[in-house]
């Protein structure tokens, strides 16, 4: 069968496409490569480029498609190029689907036990099977297309701030995803992700369990179109565990899990992070300089052989996902002193990711603080209020020094908002404590927990009159106020 005939403008948009695709959308090239596409046109909005994107991909086809009087298939190119026109006709799909994929992932976030189905795949199937396109590739480019999509999602959405070092964060992120060639990955990598252990580094409250998150949300899941579904969640294949609260009694069993009688007060069997993690899953264990050596051993055993068993079991059990692991220590030395093992480390460490403390992005960029404020605004409240959001940024830079140096990053800028939404006013955490200290019993004598809230909560709410004011100030439910004052 006679191939089509490409003209030198079809060829170079057939590359000029693939290099987009192919491109981290968080770095630097892409922005030449969109300039490009929109014939010198800097600043398109994501809608604009979308939509150019669908225009010239559609006059490419429909050109084709008049030529041989029917709709081109990808038999009907030579071969040497016909993996590009595979990227431009997914490409396509996706600029038209982006939204859609976007409620889905909503839905999926909403619901995240289920397995949805995917309302608007039909569409997109039958396209992909009118250009040739057959079901096992049909089911990776879904899964390709959803995984791309969902990465760019949390990256961009997740881990908001405009800094050089926040740029860097969400580039090392999507090539931690995708490594640094779509094409690598598509061809080889997708399915052998879990041999490239990753180890995010950072002060403690910077982020670095949002940054997990995005890599494990974003794993790969092959869609089957014959069920109309993913195979999985992509929210219950991401398994997290913060190893600092657990007792070193119980911290092997959290990750190994234990057999029945393995030890006193195991009466059933239990399952682990590691048995919890499917086959397209990821695990984050948080603080991982927590880990006793003999456990160091067991979990550089399962990175090596992918195997383990569980406490009081001799069965050999397989372990099929990702692992992500983060510590706060500086990496040199929680090897030289904290007696953490240098081989696990080298084998953590085929990625080694670091977070930037906020201190660091407020010095790189003067708008972090607002894009921040913001950001956690939206979060707590479900929606953005700009209003609200600039008296709190503009209370923090009034009442905060500018040298002021965060030690609690950007968990302490969250409950610095929460603050001025209760107060009008950062306030000064000393004076709140000794205010604080003022309102407590002093009876000379050790009192009980339930005690001292019950004095603590009384002295509020003399004050002020209101359960939901006392509730506010103690963080506690203003039930469990009501029936301490009552007690």
């Amino acid at each position: 069968m006679e191939k089509v005939k490409l003209s030198q403008g079809q060829r170079s948009l057939l590359k000029l496409i693939y290099q987009m695709v192919s491109a981290n959308p968080f770095g630097v090239e892409i922005l030449s490569l969109e300039r490009e596409l929109g014939n010198g046109k800097t600043g398109l909005t994501g809608e604009e480029l979308s939509r150019l994107y669908i225009e010239k991909i559609d006059n490419f086809f429909a050109i084709i498609d008049k030529q041989l009087g029917r709709p081109a298939t990808l038999a009907d190119f030579d071969e040497s190029y016909r993996h590009e026109v595979f990227y431009m006709i997914c490409c396509g799909l996706f600029n038209k689907n982006m939204t859609r994929f976007d409620e889905q992932t909503r839905q999926q976030l909403a619901s995240p036990d289920k397995q949805l189905a995917v309302d608007f795949a039909d569409g997109m199937v039958k396209e992909m099977l009118v250009r040739g396109i057959d079901n096992a590739g049909i089911n990776r480019a879904m899964g390709y297309m959803y995984q791309m999509r969902r990465a760019w999602w949390f990256i961009s959405k997740r881990l908001a701030g405009k800094g050089e070092s926040m740029n860097q964060l969400r580039q090392d992120l999507w090539n931690n995803i995708f490594t640094h060639s779509i094409e690598i990955y598509e061809k080889t990598l997708w399915y052998r992700m879990e041999d490239f252990s990753t180890l995010l580094l950072g002060p403690t409250g910077s982020g670095k369990g949002a940054a997990a998150s995005a890599i494990g949300f974003s794993s790969y899941i092959p869609y089957d179109v014959n069920r109309r579904r993913f195979a999985e969640s992509f929210v219950t294949n991401f398994v997290s565990v913060n190893l600092s609260q657990y007792p070193e009694t119980l911290l092997e069993s959290e990750i190994f899990g234990h057999a029945r009688g393995a030890f006193t007060g195991a009466i059933d069997q239990y399952n682990g992070v590691l048995s919890r993690c499917s086959q397209y899953g990821t695990i984050f264990l948080d603080e991982i300089g927590e880990l006793k050596q003999h456990t160091q051993v067991k979990l550089l055993k399962v990175l090596e052989e992918r195997s383990y068993n569980r406490l009081g079991s001799h069965d050999k059990l397989r372990f099929h996902g990702r692992v992500l692991a983060a510590t706060h220590r500086p990496i040199d030395r929680l090897c030289r002193e904290d007696g953490f093992r240098e081989d696990l480390y080298y084998r953590l460490c085929s990625d080694v990711i670091y977070v930037p403390s906020l201190r660091q992005r407020l010095d790189e960029s003067p708008e972090e603080l607002s894009i921040l404020v913001d950001h956690l605004l939206t979060q707590f409240l479900g929606h953005s209020d700009l209003e609200l959001s600039a008296m709190i940024t503009e209370r923090i830079a009034a009442e905060m020094p500018a040298d002021h140096p965060w030690p609690g990053n950007v968990r302490e800028l969250a409950q610095m908002v929460r603050r001025v939404i209760l107060r009008r006013s950062c306030g000064n955490l000393t004076e709140i404590a000794a205010g604080a200290s003022a309102l407590m019993p002093d009876t000379g004598t050790e009192c009980t927990i339930a005690e001292l809230t019950e004095y603590y909560c009384k002295k509020l709410y003399d004050k002020y009159g209101s359960y939901s004011i006392v509730a506010n100030i103690t963080g506690l439910d203003w039930r469990t106020v009501k029936r301490s004052l009552k007690g």
